[in-house]
């Protein structure tokens, strides 16, 4: 992915960037596919994909059940700059605008998408119920994802991908809403 692409992403997501579902969920979720493909034979490009805009269109850290559905439109607008062939465009569609209100997927690379998203559940301290998952992680993985969860564990990819747009003007841009947010607790 080029500079212009992460920064379009990265300007696309109006939540705090290092939030519940900001670049280091994102940046578990790759890194949980890419972990989990290796088992279920997904394609890792999808995967990756998924993981940067499943969640770029939240309206809120909360309940959002249509966020899914407008993270497919962003894929929709950028689908020509993702190097992605046509079938891979259709898969990305299908695991964004479907992870925020299905159960399972028969498809192994969505049914991917979908589970290393799951996994990272525990960040908002939920421990990831295996019966609702599409694929079965070997039990080394799943735990290793649950316990990065819990950690809020960053992912040093993501840094290096949108480290350059996690400045100083950025971070004050979401400050008050953080701070906001630490003061209703």
């Amino acid at each position: 992915m080029g500079p212009d692409l992460a920064l379009a992403i990265f300007g696309e997501h109006t939540l705090d960037p290092l939030g519940l579902h900001g670049i280091h969920h994102w940046g578990r979720v790759a890194e949980n596919g890419i972990r989990l493909a290796s088992h279920t034979g997904a394609n890792q490009k999808v995967v990756v994909c998924f993981a940067l805009f499943h969640d770029l269109k939240r309206s809120n850290e909360s309940l959002d059940p249509a966020h899914g559905a407008r993270a497919a439109q962003s894929v929709r607008l950028v689908k020509s700059r993702l190097k992605l062939t046509a079938d891979e465009v259709s898969l990305v569609l299908e695991a964004c605008s479907g992870h925020s209100n299905k159960v399972r997927h028969s498809d192994p690379t969505i049914g991917t998408c979908w589970d290393s998203d799951r996994m990272d559940l525990a960040r908002i301290g939920i421990r990831p119920d295996r019966s609702y998952l599409s694929t079965s992680p070997p039990k080394p993985l799943f735990d290793w994802a649950v316990r990065r969860a819990r950690r809020a564990a960053k992912a040093p990819f993501m840094e290096e991908l949108f480290g350059r747009y996690l400045s100083i003007a950025s971070r004050e841009k979401y400050e008050p809403r953080r701070s906001r947010h630490l003061e209703s607790r």
